[in-house]
């Protein structure tokens, strides 16, 4: 179960972390365009 647990919160951790970076690419390109 906690094995679950950790695993779930990994996914969440890199998942949050792929969005903040495309987030962060995308206000970028924003920025460059106007």
């Amino acid at each position: 179960m906690s094995f679950m647990k950790e695993y779930i919160l990994f996914v969440v951790i890199i998942f949050s972390g792929l969005f903040g970076a495309e987030k962060k690419a995308l206000t970028e390109i924003m920025t460059n365009e106007t």
